[in-house]
């Protein structure tokens, strides 16, 4: 395993499926980048813990954030509740994450989320941003993945160049 790549991973935590994203240390190229539920991500990680050495794997923590109201005006107490209760729920799966990456003694980090800085919905990134950032990226992905991706991306200290093209929504 003296030669085998090291990888970074970034994981956008869900209640559904996680998006995770494993990235070559070395070279920026994406390995894997998908949504897996709860127990699929922790049986992946650990499986490929015994291929590829690990740096270390970045998972979003919402919960770092200051504040973190996800309402809009004119929501109804109803939908303020549900989405505070989505975002306690990934927020949860996020921790239980962690504690068993690290009970398995996987180098994992808590990162506050990136900033909404993007074209897409709610300042997320879109598609075709992705992939003006990370050339070898899946062609469909959803939000999740994208985010998992930039994450590792940011993480692993590969820069973020955007060519003068016009980026399409």
């Amino acid at each position: 395993m003296n030669n085998a790549m090291k990888v970074i991973i970034g994981i956008d935590p869900d209640s559904v499926k996680s998006g995770i994203c494993v990235i070559s240390k070395d070279t920026g190229i994406v390995i894997r980048a998908e949504a897996m539920p709860f127990p699929d991500l922790i049986y992946y990680i650990l499986s490929l813990q015994h291929i590829h050495p690990i740096s270390a794997v970045y998972v979003e923590a919402g919960w770092l954030n200051r504040g973190n109201y996800h309402g809009r005006l004119g929501d109804s107490r109803a939908v303020s509740a549900a989405k505070g209760e989505a975002v306690g729920r990934n927020a949860e799966t996020g921790r239980k994450i962690i504690e068993m990456l690290r009970y398995n003694n996987i180098p994992t980090c808590e990162v506050k989320p990136l900033r909404k800085v993007w074209k897409g919905p709610d300042g997320k990134i879109s598609q075709p941003e992705i992939l003006e950032i990370i050339h070898d990226f899946p062609k469909r992905a959803n939000q999740e993945v994208r985010d998992a991706a930039m994450l590792a991306w940011v993480q692993g200290g590969y820069r973020i160049r955007l060519t003068k093209k016009k980026i399409q929504k």
